[in-house]
């Protein structure tokens, strides 16, 4: 049986996979590209790329994970190809709380400007809620760097935003 039929026969098929997952693709494609009609396009080239995998991801965050991995490199590799990239300078904070889901606007907008190897760790770790570990065994990273990661980008929000540096 070849994955896409497995994927087909199985409770979790691709529209089960979409409907729990697709605000979480396309929030991450929006983080990097923020604009959404790109955004949109990278998320339906995820869910496509999903679509025919030959390793179906187990669902739960295994396959979060691996949504969210695959989201970002389509998104990295737009925009090295695109060269599009867009300052935080001209981030527009309206449209990020709509795609935030009520979250702080400011706060993801402060996530957003971050590096790449800093927001990646920071949106595993607190929007999808991975452990250290998890987030170090889906991006390959050692888990020392990964904490030291989040540690980094912790000051540097902290800093953006104006918070205690002692807190």
């Amino acid at each position: 049986m070849t994955a896409q039929e497995k994927r087909a026969t199985e409770e979790n098929g691709i529209a089960a996979v979409y409907e729990r997952q697709y605000m979480t693709v396309y929030r991450v494609c929006f983080s990097f590209l923020r604009n959404e009609a790109d955004a949109s396009d990278m998320m339906q080239e995820t869910f496509m790329r999903y679509m025919t995998c030959d390793e179906v991801p187990a669902p739960g965050r295994h396959e979060t994970a691996w949504l969210v991995m695959t989201a970002g490199n389509l998104c990295r590799n737009f925009l090295r190809d695109h060269r599009n990239r867009i300052s935080p300078d001209e981030l527009d904070i309206s449209s990020l709380a709509d795609v935030s889901g009520g979250e702080d606007a400011e706060v993801l907008a402060a996530v957003m400007s971050l590096p790449e190897k800093y927001k990646t760790a920071v949106y595993l770790y607190y929007y999808e809620g991975m452990d250290t570990q998890t987030i170090s065994e889906y991006t390959g990273e050692r888990h020392s760097t990964v904490r030291s990661r989040l540690k980094r980008a912790r000051d540097i929000l902290r800093k953006i935003l104006g918070g205690d540096p002692n807190g």
